[in-house]
């Protein structure tokens, strides 16, 4: 009798194994799981920030010439907003709404000393026609009058 209760401990511990390890590999590999689930927390967060809009800067024309730039200006966006550029001589003055500032035209453009370490770059856009200012990360546009 006592080798048959043996018996019957030995299989059902067997058995226990057994079962045990059929339920492990149906759980499935559980670090890979977890890596899983991490990366979709981080992409439910993750969200696309608001689509970034680069204006391209049109480039001056080395070849354009003074005469396109003088004369009375429009701001595209802003009808108050001016620009009145003339030439005297061989000096060029440049005027806004802030006031007159000094210029110097080299290869199709007028370049404003704003401060002692800032310029501003004003040349006419060959696509549109309309004059453009730019100054750091400003760019205005201007439709002539």
């Amino acid at each position: 009798m006592k080798g048959k209760s043996v018996g019957k401990v030995l299989v059902l511990g067997l058995l226990a194994v057994v079962l045990l390890f059929a339920f492990t590999a149906c759980g499935g590999d559980s670090a890979a799981d977890e890596q899983t689930s991490d990366e979709q927390s981080v992409q439910a967060y993750v969200t696309p920030e608001a689509e970034v809009v680069q204006q391209v800067i049109a480039e001056p024309d080395s070849k354009a010439a003074v005469s396109d730039l003088v004369g009375n200006w429009e701001d595209i966006s802003d009808p108050t907003r001016f620009v009145k550029i003339t030439k005297n001589g061989e000096e060029y003055a440049y005027e806004d709404n802030e006031g007159p500032l000094p210029a110097t035209f080299a290869d199709g453009a007028l370049t404003l000393k704003v401060s002692d370490t800032d310029t501003c770059k004003v040349y006419i856009d060959a696509a549109t026609g309309h004059l453009m200012s730019v100054y750091l990360d400003n760019i205005s546009e201007y439709t002539k009058k």
